[in-house]
């Protein structure tokens, strides 16, 4: 420093020898650390944005490594799943992307591992939804396997780490010589935080809640309010016939929360009635076949009794699945006519009839036009 910068104040100035010892308050260890090499994050952030229309994966390279600290992952490369098939508000790694990503892992990074997986969320904020945490489940388990999350919309990120069996949102992580702390908190553990316009997040809310007339009319506003902000935005930009699939895709997929579809119960109801008569047949089949047996018929009922157990166990699931997802023929009822009424709002409106007055003037321009040749 020089002679005019040392009357200024200076953390550098402070003198250790002159102050007390003691433990810091706070615990630098920590369970697990995320750190990401700068070229790498960048790398990651760019190809985020190449499609914002989609949602796009990859997998995270590296290695997993410990220090005085404690155990973290440090993640230096990325492949890019290209061949993922990648929708509005999902994506799913495929055979063929896998085997693209362990090829390039054999021939450029045989020395590294995966030590996670990264996915974009345009403009829906930073969770995981059911499927996401799917995926994470199931192709991403070892305790140090992360999930990176990017918003490149909204310019938010965030990184999952395994608690308990699962994945939970990082109070920070590093990038470079950085700490960057966590763009979204999780509203309670393993739920995600309600996201406008995010149509995942709306069904990883749902889906974990019970079902009821509470939940019910809940769903209904949802539906309401998503299709008619969908309506103001894109009025002016999609002709009538793009607008109702629209609707009809929002309704359908997101506004009905995947779980409350019309036509479910009647379906159930005639699994289970065919359950039902497979079940007098069986018994009746049981009690001649014991006959026939002789000496073994005590083996062959007790062989029945399972089959019979069996049936009856699948009709107590039917009951659960329609208590759980199937609505009432009062909620229907209500749920067939928003359908119609959203779609009715989309078809295109026919031309209001003209006046005597304006058809009088129409008829009169045209007859001042020369006739045709």
């Amino acid at each position: 420093m020089t002679d005019s910068s040392m009357s200024l104040p200076d953390v550098r100035q402070i003198v250790l020898e002159e102050l007390p010892q003691a433990d810091f308050p706070v615990n630098l260890s920590e369970d697990f650390r995320v750190h990401f090499t700068e070229k790498c994050h960048v790398s990651i952030l760019a190809h985020a944005e190449e499609d914002t229309s989609v949602e796009i994966c990859g997998v995270l390279v590296g290695g997993v490594q410990h220090d005085a600290h404690g155990p973290f992952a440090l993640i230096s490369e990325h492949i890019r799943a290209d061949a993922a098939t990648s929708k509005f508000a999902e994506v799913t790694f495929t055979h063929e992307a896998w085997s693209k990503i362990n090829a390039e892992m054999d021939s450029r990074y045989s020395d590294l591992s995966i030590v996670g997986w990264y996915h974009t969320h345009p403009d829906f904020g930073i969770f995981l939804s059911d499927r996401d945490e799917f995926i994470h489940q199931n192709f991403f388990s070892g305790a140090s396997q992360i999930a990176h999350v990017v918003d490149p919309i909204r310019k938010t990120e965030g990184v999952f780490v395994w608690r308990e069996g699962k994945p939970h949102l990082c109070s920070h992580f590093w990038v470079g010589d950085e700490i960057r702390a966590e763009t979204q908190r999780e509203t309670a553990a393993g739920q995600s935080p309600p996201q406008p316009g995010a149509p995942e997040a709306v069904v990883a809310r749902v889906e974990n809640a019970a079902p009821g007339p509470l939940y019910f009319w809940m769903c209904m506003a949802l539906v309401f309010l998503l299709g008619y902000m969908l309506s103001g935005i894109l009025s002016n930009r999609r002709s009538n016939w793009e607008q109702r699939m629209i609707f009809r895709g929002v309704v359908q997929e997101y506004g009905i929360i995947k779980n409350l579809r019309p036509g479910l119960k009647r379906h159930l109801d005639a699994v289970d009635s065919g359950l039902g008569l497979a079940t007098l047949e069986i018994e009746k089949l049981s009690k001649e076949h014991a006959l026939l047996a002789g000496d073994e018929k005590n083996k062959i009922r007790k062989q029945w009794r399972t089959v019979l157990n069996t049936v009856a166990k699948s009709q107590k699931q039917l009951d659960v699945i329609e208590a759980t997802y199937c609505l009432t023929n009062e909620e229907s009822e209500i749920v067939e006519g928003l359908l119609k009424q959203i779609l009715t709002d989309a078809a295109p409106q026919p031309a209001s009839p003209k006046s005597p007055s304006e058809q009088k003037t129409s008829e009169s321009s045209s007859s001042d036009k020369p006739p045709a040749e």
